[in-house]
């Protein structure tokens, strides 16, 4: 299937139902079409697009549905830029992508000046915050309204030939949280093989479905990350909604509203979101019956965090998902509320995916060792975009290799063990940071904390566990040592701990260890 017909298919028999809300604003899915519609006339105006790559730099907001299935319809490929990028950043993205059109909030656009200047772009086209989208102030030279560039075009579906379902959707970049940013080319069948299995394993339901009112998705993470994508093209696809929050930046108080207010039920956050979420003092007074699905993960899930979820939404499915961009989302593997008695293990397979455990020679290894978990399917991309060293690395006799280490028990329920390259030797001993990370949340005063190791002249390496505490709340190192010991065996115990009032985290939230490694390693402070 080619995305560029789901959104008309909407729009002719479901015209009025809501696609998209942001605040006091929202799209239908014939209002979603037909500006999408006017997006495709205006790229295919600016010379040639098919097979072409239009890149997007822009916080979640409604005009990135539009433009994202706007570029599809016109037969281009997607882009989308972290817009937290540095300048200099921003034009190494849009080199490597060849981009040839911008789309670029602005908010951002003042970053992107710098790289207009040496980077020969077709067009660049700026939105905002003002009405119906348009940009509130007046924009430098060469750049265009993108409210105007719509108004210039045509609401009717451009006549584009053999679009297919091979076709590139997106060029996406990876967080890099283990070295620099990697991009991977994700097709059309890839989005729809990732898409369709999310919406069958957690039933999201839209107006054809004849059991109750249409699903909808809260969106928490930035959509160019393709695990937050995957959440918004599920919906889309089987006509559910999609609400965006008000604000970039991340606000449990809004959340929180907006989960009441457009009666949410599905709700996807990384483990931080949780905790703040679960930290607000009115959760209680607030009306979260529709809430059906709420999922957490793209790092590993303390037990705890768990059982407070449960306890917090008792009629609610809490599912603990793993996923990876090479992977076209995150539909690799998640618990399944009945088999909630596993957690924090991250469960089976979804339907359409292939996952295995193995040791170095690529072998299964056995019950309860430790193994790298390699993954294969309909949604799985076969190579990195232009880069054959990390493809020779990762990509093995169809298998592509994660990096992350799992266990399985002897009901093929797989469960976390830690980042491949966050495993350290210490006196010999191999030491997994994430038992010693889950036996330091189970503390009542700790909100946060990371394990990792560092070079040491006796020992090899040595562990140094970065904690982040509750409000009000104090510890001092010897408190933490102490509390861990008995809990997990001595050598594994930390040699110092490092208290800080947040740990760092890349853009898709999971904890930044290469640059706490290297901060702690030069002697630079993180407090």
């Amino acid at each position: 299937m080619h995305w560029s017909n789901v959104v008309a298919r909407h729009a002719a028999y479901y015209p009025d139902e809501i696609a998209l809300v942001r605040g006091r604003m929202n799209r239908t899915f014939r209002e979603l079409d037909e500006r999408a519609n006017r997006v495709a006339n205006g790229l295919i105006a600016a010379g040639p697009i098919r097979g072409r790559r239009v890149a997007l730099l822009a916080h979640n907001a409604l005009e990135f549905a539009e433009i994202v299935f706007g570029a599809w319809k016109a037969g281009a490929s997607v882009a989308p830029v972290n817009f937290r990028s540095t300048s200099q950043e921003i034009e190494h993205y849009l080199r490597f992508a060849s981009a040839e059109i911008l789309l670029v909030h602005e908010a951002y656009l003042e970053s992107v000046l710098p790289a207009l200047q040496v980077l020969r772009l077709r067009k660049v086209i700026c939105f905002g915050d003002g009405p119906a989208g348009g940009a509130r102030r007046p924009l430098p030279a060469g750049v265009e309204d993108y409210e105007a560039l719509l108004a210039a075009h045509p609401s009717v579906l451009p006549t584009v030939p053999d679009l297919a379902e091979a076709d590139e959707a997106f060029l996406i970049f990876t967080s890099g949280s283990t070295g620099d940013p990697k991009a991977i080319s994700s097709s059309h069948r890839m989005q729809t093989a990732n898409a369709t299995c999310f919406a069958y394993e957690f039933g999201v339901k839209g107006p054809d479905n004849c059991t109750g009112p249409a699903d909808a998705t809260l969106m928490l993470t930035p959509l160019y990350h393709l695990g937050a994508m995957t959440f918004m093209l599920s919906h889309l696809k089987v006509g559910a909604k999609t609400v965006i929050l008000e604000q970039p930046t991340f606000d449990a108080r809004l959340c929180l509203e907006a989960m009441s207010r457009e009666r949410i039920t599905c709700l996807y956050t990384v483990n931080r979101g949780w905790l703040l979420i679960l930290s607000l003092p009115d959760l209680a007074a607030h009306d979260l019956g529709a809430a059906r699905n709420l999922i957490l993960g793209s790092e590993s899930v303390p037990l705890a965090l768990i059982e407070r979820m449960r306890k917090a939404f008792p009629a609610a499915h809490v599912s603990n998902v793993y996923g990876l961009s090479e992977s076209s989302g995150c539909s690799v593997l998640y618990l399944r509320h009945k088999d909630g008695g596993k957690a924090p293990s991250v469960g089976k397979p979804f339907a359409n995916v292939w996952v295995r455990v193995v040791d170095d020679e690529g072998r299964d290894v056995v019950v309860g060792a430790v193994g790298e978990i390699v993954v294969k399917g309909d949604q799985v991309v076969s190579e990195y975009y232009n880069n054959p060293r990390q493809t020779a690395e990762s990509f093995r006799n169809g298998w592509f290799h994660t990096g992350d280490l799992a266990t399985v028990d002897d009901e093929g329920f797989i469960t976390i063990a830690g980042r491949k390259k966050d495993m350290y030797i210490s006196g010999g001993e191999n030491i997994y940071p994430l038992e010693i990370e889950e036996c330091l949340f189970q503390h009542p005063k700790i909100l946060e904390a990371a394990v990792l190791g560092v070079a040491d002249k006796e020992w090899g390496e040595v562990g140094v566990a970065v904690v982040a505490m509750r409000s009000n709340e104090t510890m001092q190192e010897a408190d933490v040592l102490a509390y861990l010991n008995g809990r997990v065996a001595r050598y594994k115990i930390p040699k110092k701990v490092v208290f800080v009032d947040a740990i760092p985290r890349t853009t898709s939230g999971k904890v930044a260890k290469a640059e706490l490694r290297i901060r702690l390693q030069s002697g630079v402070p993180l407090a």
